[in-house]
């Protein structure tokens, strides 16, 4: 576990890292030597004291709260202020917790085991919700496969009964059996090549991939096209770019791709209009930009705050609400991203950046 101590004071730094002896802990002596430090490391939970020049404590929490890595990491407040109104506006902030200084050091030991104890909780949970994520596409995959291995199946049955009826009547030359054989070569290597495919997209990753577009939208049309063919639905794309290199992990975009799609097919199917879904990519010097916007009507103005709430579901029985929960923690906590979602004219568009922090 990694702790950054923020604090003007030295000696107090000093003293909070003795008490915390078991835990790796940085420093900061400002608030604004704090906010440069995060983007570029990973800490599991911040102490940050109230009352420093510059950027005070509550400002500081406020400005780490927004940064989507630090949303959920847990903030305990060191003050020697326990009014009321100033506890209050520490937890209005995003603070979980505070300690009045001067401090006990096993009430504050005991207070930051707490909150570690609370975070690791959370990330096994969302390490279940992520499995469930992925079980539930493993299943709208499978669908997909069967489909795809359909076509390359047929082809070669109806090759062998091609051959077969040429030795009955007597017409089965070398240049048939060749070209036959050829045939054959070519669906199964065919079939080879999508199970590589799903089989790669399943595959977990630890660093990311140095891909371009193009390699994103191989993956997406290898997961989607199916579905969209069986739906009728429209699906158009528009890139820029599309040669150039960039870092990320494709097969979690793809992932992501796959739940905006769908929940525009059901929005599509449940108003029994003709969908139209538009993927649009560009690449830019500070990273990557999607959007993607469909015909099915919008959302209703009361409930786009909550669609990305975990277990929030329009879709009822039908709904599982895990699906735009986990794409924002892809999008947000595995990609470092932002996605936004509004309604236009038609319908939804969500609109996602992925930022060039690796490359």
């Amino acid at each position: 576990m990694k702790l950054l101590i923020v604090d003007d004071i030295v000696k107090n730094i000093q003293l909070i890292a003795a008490v915390l002896h078991e835990y790796d802990t940085t420093f900061a002596t400002s608030g604004e030597e704090a906010l440069e430090m995060l983007p570029h490391d990973e800490f599991d939970l911040i102490m940050l004291d109230v009352m420093m020049p510059g950027v005070d404590g509550f400002q500081t929490c406020q400005k780490i709260k927004k940064m989507p890595k630090y949303k959920d990491i847990p903030i305990i407040f060191l003050t020697a202020d326990n009014n009321v109104e100033s506890v209050s506006r520490g937890f209005e902030v995003g603070g979980v917790d505070y300690v009045t200084k001067p401090f006990h050091s096993r009430e504050l030991l005991s207070r930051v085991k707490n909150q570690l104890f609370i975070r690791e909780k959370n990330k096994e949970k969302e390490l279940i919700l992520l499995q469930q994520f992925k079980m539930a596409q493993m299943g709208e995959a499978f669908s997909m496969i069967t489909h795809q291995l359909k076509q390359p199946l047929s082809a070669i049955n109806a090759t062998g009964i091609d051959l077969n009826m040429a030795v009955e009547l007597g017409t089965l030359d070398d240049a048939k059996v060749l070209n036959s054989v050829e045939n054959i070569d070519r669906y199964v290597h065919s079939l080879s090549e999508t199970i590589d495919e799903y089989k790669s997209f399943f595959k977990p990753k630890n660093s990311f991939d140095n891909a371009t577009i193009l390699d994103l939208l191989k993956k997406v049309n290898l997961l989607t096209s199916q579905m969209l063919k069986s739906q009728a639905v429209v699906l158009i794309v528009n890139v820029e770019n599309e040669k150039e290199f960039f870092k990320t992990l494709v097969n979690e975009v793809a992932q992501v791709l796959l739940v905006l799609f769908q929940n525009s097919i059901d929005a599509s199917s449940a108003k029994m209009i003709d969908g139209i879904i538009q993927l649009n990519i560009k690449k830019r010097d500070n990273g990557i930009y999607i959007s993607v916007e469909d015909n099915a009507g919008g959302i209703n103005d009361t409930i786009k705050d909550n669609i990305f709430d975990l277990n929030f579901t329009t879709k009822g029985v039908d709904g599982s609400g895990i699906g735009l929960y986990m794409v924002k923690n892809i999008i947000t906590q595995h990609l470092s991203g932002t996605i936004e979602c509004e309604n236009i004219n038609s319908g939804t568009l969500f609109k996602i950046f992925l930022p060039n922090l690796l490359v």
